[in-house]
């Protein structure tokens, strides 16, 4: 078996487990899995009921795996709207009003990867994440705008809905390359038939090949897709996004996006990106990337972790 389909294989199976276990087991595991390797001094961030109260961590780090292990649990989202289409989605953060925001907001995701109790379904822009109702009700009427909160969904309600979720593809970096799907799954295919020592190392290699090819096009940042259940499992998982070029069917870089990624404090007084890029065993492989202004650095991580085991 490659690498590569250990890797699908591992997250169908994870998929079959999800459905099957009791969500005690499930957060335990997830706990439970920590990757190894160097990880720097979280600080964790108190929710306050009051004016001044400071959103959790941007991210999905409470869904599926854990990039903030350290971090509270959100309970309730103030979204400034849930919409249709990424032109809306792009347009509403355009008008938001120009004010400091926590690192990482707005969180653009859609409702399926969120999960809100509201039935209503759509990207949703996330001004911040709150541990308890009392700070989130507090924080949004500070804010104003016409921001509103939503009750999240707890584990067991929100973990059968989680089979094929449509997410947001959103650019994370100044800009991202687009390569013709076509050809990416040419690539992965002729690679399958060496022998790899690592997963990293057969990564690596298809990632080498896909930059030489010329891009389809190029995406600037904050650009929004939508990734639908039609995408199917052609993917290579943590790898690559899908995406469109035009009517071409294209990949980006998964590095290039939000996806899997949260914002978190670090013991220095900065942030850090953690992202989850590949998966072992249901343990998950998780980067790091330098936060400015701008958002998240382009290129490697500055401290890669690793799974611990493997299949």
């Amino acid at each position: 078996m490659t690498p590569t389909e250990r890797l699908r294989w591992c997250r169908v199976s994870t998929q079959h487990r999800r459905r099957l276990a009791t969500i005690a087991l499930l957060v335990a595991g997830c706990r439970s899995s920590a990757p190894s390797g160097p990880t720097p001094e979280l600080t964790r961030p108190a929710a306050r009921a009051d004016v001044h109260a400071t959103p959790l961590p941007a991210g999905t780090y409470f869904r599926g795996y854990d990039t903030c292990g350290e971090c509270d649990r959100p309970r309730h989202a103030v979204v400034a709207d849930i919409v249709d289409t990424p032109a809306a989605a792009q347009a509403l953060i355009a008008a938001l009003p120009d004010a400091p925001r926590a690192p990482g907001y707005p969180l653009v995701v859609h409702t399926d990867e969120l999960g809100p109790a509201d039935s209503q379904r759509g990207i949703a822009i996330v001004l911040g994440l709150f541990a308890t109702a009392e700070a989130a009700n507090a924080w949004a009427a500070h804010e104003g705008g016409g921001a509103r909160v939503l009750p999240l969904l707890d584990d067991e309600a929100w973990w059968p809905s989680e089979k094929g979720p449509i997410r947001v593809v959103r650019i994370a970096v100044t800009s991202a390359n687009a390569y013709d799907r076509r050809e990416v799954e040419r690539i992965e295919a002729e690679l399958q038939d060496r022998q790899w020592e690592t997963l990293a190392e057969s990564q690596l290699a298809l990632r080498e090949r896909v930059l030489a090819l010329a891009p389809a096009c190029t995406l600037a940042r904050g650009s929004i897709q939508l990734w639908t259940r039609d995408d199917g499992d052609r993917i290579p998982w943590y790898e690559w996004a899908p995406v469109r070029c035009g009517d071409t069917e294209a990949y980006v870089a998964w590095r290039d996006t939000w996806l899997d990624s949260s914002v978190v404090p670090s013991g220095d007084g900065g942030h850090i990106v953690v992202q989850v890029t590949g998966a072992e065993c249901d343990t998950p492989i998780l980067g790091h990337w330098a936060w400015n202004t701008a958002g998240k650095a382009s290129g490697e991580p500055t401290k890669p972790l690793h799974a611990r085991g493997g299949c």
